[in-house]
């Protein structure tokens, strides 16, 4: 989950130095810090990319040893057992793909703010992994939480 809130923190500090950079002003609407926490500063982008990919890697990896635990167990009739488990195996692919994209759009701003031709051909690349993640997290939104049951999104956090 850190790793993830970089990405966040990180993306969203890249995005505000584009805008800078475009001489756009109402600067306060762009703050630097989490609920009192300064997370833009302490970290390197390289860092934040890094722990980005490990917890890509753990989620491949569970993803990959519940798909294993999973098909032995399917040839069972325990109906509710294996829905228990596709659903487990979802909520893995969704996480994975949040992942993915979190990476990506950091990667991709981060090169945004970098001259030269590679980098250009590098955020290409990372729009077409963040354009193909798209479907699948539009398909498993309903897994998730409602924004309504959340006490951040109500006001009261």
């Amino acid at each position: 989950l850190s790793a993830v809130m970089l990405g966040a923190v990180r993306s969203a500090a890249a995005v505000r130095v584009l805008i800078l950079r475009s001489n756009v002003s109402e600067e306060e609407d762009f703050s630097s810090s989490c609920y009192g926490l300064d997370l833009r500063d302490d970290v390197q982008d390289s860092d934040v990319l890094r722990a980005l990919l490990v917890e890509e890697e753990a989620a491949s990896c569970a993803l990959k040893e519940e798909k294993a635990a999973t098909a032995p167990a399917s040839t069972l009739s325990d109906e509710s057992a294996s829905s228990n488990n596709g659903e487990r195996l979802d909520l893995l692919e969704a996480v994975l793909c949040r992942l993915r994209l979190r990476r990506s759009l950091f990667a991709l701003l981060g090169n945004m703010l970098r001259p030269g031709s590679k980098p250009l051909e590098t955020c290409r690349r990372m729009l077409s992994l963040c354009q193909a993640q798209l479907p699948f997290i539009r398909s498993t939104i309903s897994l998730g939480v409602p924004a309504s049951a959340l006490d951040c999104f109500a006001g009261r956090a």
